[in-house]
């Protein structure tokens, strides 16, 4: 038995809400993000994290939260 569409709206929003996440501020990444070596985006989520939230090398950054 599989989750119907509401199931898994409820259950990404909460997600969202317990990672801290909020879709318009990730939506567009703020000027600051974008200069500073500090952050990096997902290629998973493109999200920003800070690069001591995850994995990031010369080619690729992954968050924690996508690297579970």
């Amino acid at each position: 038995m599989g989750f119907t569409n509401e199931e898994k709206k409820r259950w990404l929003e909460e997600k969202r809400e317990r990672e801290g996440r909020n879709l318009k501020s990730f939506s567009e990444p703020s000027q600051h993000l974008a200069g500073s070596s500090e952050f990096s985006i997902c290629l998973h989520c493109n999200n920003p994290f800070r690069s001591s939230e995850g994995i990031v090398t010369q080619d690729a950054a992954i968050c924690d939260v996508c690297n579970f």
